[in-house]
């Protein structure tokens, strides 16, 4: 499959580029100039370089996924559906897509059902007014080079690139825009434009918290890119989205991911009309995985590998971080600003000999001051009599920093790392009389600092309080006998921890994930 031959220009577009000018001016002469050509350029019936049709070949996989954890977490891959789509367009803005062929895979068990614009290409770069998920997501927005949208959207010049390619020079300027209302539904991201004909080369954008239609939605990015083709016309040539939900009714550390990633080829400008018949609009052909299999190059696992890669989602993580970082105390959250909280099944119940049937609850509270959470827990060993409980505030001071302050008092099991699940331990533990772990009563006073960069690496310092108690043991089980629990005594120490970790992407099926961390200790003993 051949790709444009332009591709070199977007390939010397670094990740994330560009990020915040050191002076950035907005609505500048010189930006509101280059936006005012940009908008004119696309509101015409017929395109000014007489551009009147064109039609290609796109393939690409929609993937559905779910992350467990921290937001540093790798995402698991639920199911994977891979497209081949024609595509037509043809002025003044009409275009017609249709599935050729479709094959998918489910790796989990999932009833996942994608809206039918998930399945497709953007071939006019939205037109006046964005919409996604067939607008139950996303409905209305004004884009940014539209007549509405220059009315509601600050611009500035933020860098600039030349590029050689066919014996010619190309500069494309890149502008950030930032709505002048944050509250009301808008784009937040950067255009990349032509400074010859103000054609649209790349656009990467996100949305206000205001834009969102469905409560479940925590955000969602795109990333389209557009390459030259024979003609001089700027046309599609590869395209991203990432819609990401999470729970709005409790505060679990699960979130839903639907990501696809789409490349054009085999364009052809001005190609024989199409009937008026041949344009019914949204996305035909195949309605479920089927179709030719000569399409296709190897296995699923094998395309998914090639197409998406571990790194892929960096231009979205980086987008990601730098709108999160403008709308401040306006972040993306969702649901009520207090909600429960299970961190793990294990915190609402579990069983050992220490403390008996223990019940916790948790919850999450989120504040608008400095993204400021502050998240609860109690729990009571109804044998033990023993209360527990923690408190965690947490804080953003920056573009993918956090501060943590924790205040807890828990039974724990003193190993590092724990030898059998919790579920499966309280099960052991209750019935048979068989408890792996070995307790101690443990209050900590931790202040720490983490902070993630884009492309899954992270770092995190941490400087804690703790001190040990034995707990006896309390409870017989309903057969056997339990061991006693390991004697300890009580001590005090001052922790110091640090660690950088860099997580894969289990997209293609491989997941490579290194950890560096070091643990200083003064007190009873001292260790390292």
């Amino acid at each position: 499959m051949r790709l444009p031959w332009m591709i070199l220009v977007l390939v010397m577009v670094p990740a994330g580029w560009p990020t915040r000018a050191a002076a950035q001016e907005w609505d500048t002469p010189a930006a509101t100039e280059l936006v005012a050509r940009a908008a004119l350029r696309r509101d015409r019936a017929e395109a000014p370089d007489g551009l009147q049709r064109w039609d290609a070949l796109a393939r690409g996989v929609v993937l559905f996924l779910t992350q467990v954890g921290t937001a540093q977490s790798a995402p698991r891959l639920v199911k994977a559906d891979e497209l081949a789509v024609e595509v037509y367009w043809e002025a003044p803005g009409r275009s017609k897509q249709t599935i050729l062929a479709w094959r998918d895979q489910t790796f989990l068990p999932t009833d996942i059902r994608y809206h039918r614009d998930h399945l497709g290409i953007v071939a006019n770069d939205f037109g006046p007014l964005i919409r996604i998920g067939d607008g139950d997501e996303v409905r209305d927005v004004p884009h940014p080079l539209s007549a509405a949208g220059m009315a509601g959207y600050h611009y500035a010049l933020v860098d600039s690139l030349t590029v050689s390619s066919g014996g010619r020079d190309w500069q494309v300027y890149a502008l950030q825009v930032r709505p002048r209302n944050p509250g009301v539904p808008a784009v937040v991201g950067t255009l990349f434009l032509d400074r010859g004909s103000a054609a649209l080369v790349r656009f990467q954008f996100s949305f206000t918290p205001a834009a969102y239609r469905e409560a479940t939605l925590e955000d969602i990015t795109v990333l389209l890119e557009n390459a030259l083709q024979a003609g001089g016309f700027w046309l599609p040539w590869r395209q991203e989205i990432e819609i990401r939900r999470r729970s709005t009714v409790v505060d679990l550390p699960v979130r839903g991911i639907i990501r696809g990633r789409w490349e054009l080829s085999d364009h052809r400008v001005g190609a024989e009309a199409l009937a008026q018949s041949a344009f019914p609009g949204g996305i035909g052909g195949l309605r479920a995985p089927g179709g030719p299999t000569d399409r296709w190059e190897g296995s699923l696992q094998q395309r998914l590998q090639t197409l998406m890669g571990p790194s892929a989602p960096g231009d979205l993580d980086g987008l990601r971080q730098e709108i999160r970082q403008w709308l401040g105390e306006r972040s993306m959250r969702i649901g009520p600003p207090i909600r429960p909280a299970i961190g793990a099944l294990s915190e609402l119940a579990r069983f050992n000999r220490v403390e008996g049937l223990r019940l916790g609850l948790g919850a999450t509270l989120r504040t608008p001051i400095a993204n400021l959470t502050i998240a609860p827990w109690v729990g009571v060993g109804l044998a033990s009599h023993r209360t527990s409980g923690r408190l965690n505030l947490s804080a953003t001071v920056g573009p993918g920093s956090v501060v943590r302050l924790q205040l807890e008092r828990a039974v724990v099991d003193v190993g590092q790392t724990p030898v059998i699940s919790p579920l499966l331990n309280s099960l052991l533990a209750q019935e048979f009389g068989v408890d792996r772990g070995d307790w101690v009563e443990r209050d900590r006073v931790g202040l720490g600092w983490s902070r993630q960069h884009v492309g899954g690496l992270a770092g995190a310092v941490e400087i804690a309080l703790v001190g040990f108690r034995p707990t006896p043991v309390v409870i017989q089980p309903a057969h056997g006998t339990f061991r006693p629990n390991a004697p300890f005594e009580r001590r005090r120490e001052l922790v110091v921890q640090a660690q950088l970790e860099r997580r894969g992407s289990a997209v293609s099926g491989y997941e490579v994930t290194w950890r560096l961390g070091a643990e200083v200790g003064t007190g009873s003993d001292r260790y390292l």
